[in-house]
């Protein structure tokens, strides 16, 4: 065989293993195109999937902050209503026994509830300046 002949030879072959190189050079890259287009759209439906949980999250965590806030309302009128019957038991007992410690236990009961009341105001004045969600919406 001539040089030339083998030199052609080559020239075909290494031409051929190059055409084979890009052929699958361009093969992977549609996979990893593909496989990147896979991976995008399944992020955007893990995004609207989250955005939905959270949606929900928020609603559910809101009605809760709701009941709670109703709770600490009835509790502290419970509260109130526990301590004005205690300090108005506690006066008719003082005044119709006349002992003193009856007197004293009237005046804490007295205390108690005028203290009470003075920080249930205080948490009240707080609210109207801060507006609570009833005053913002209108209610």
């Amino acid at each position: 065989m001539s040089d030339a002949l083998i030199l052609g030879l080559a020239t075909l072959i290494v031409g051929l293993i190059s055409s084979i190189i890009a052929a699958i050079s361009a093969l992977i890259s549609a996979y990893i195109a593909y496989l990147m287009a896979k991976l995008n759209a399944g992020q955007k439906e893990a995004a609207k999937e989250l955005a939905a949980a959270d949606a929900t999250n928020a609603a559910r965590a809101n009605e809760t902050l709701d009941v709670v806030k109703t709770v600490h309302v009835l509790v502290n009128h419970e509260n109130h209503v526990l301590l004005a019957a205690v300090a108005d038991l506690s006066r008719y007992k003082a005044d119709h026994s006349g002992l003193p410690e009856d007197r004293v236990a009237a005046d804490k009961a007295a205390t108690a509830l005028a203290q009470h009341d003075a920080r249930q105001a205080m948490a009240d004045r707080a609210k109207i300046e801060m507006g609570t969600d009833e005053q913002k919406k209108g209610r």
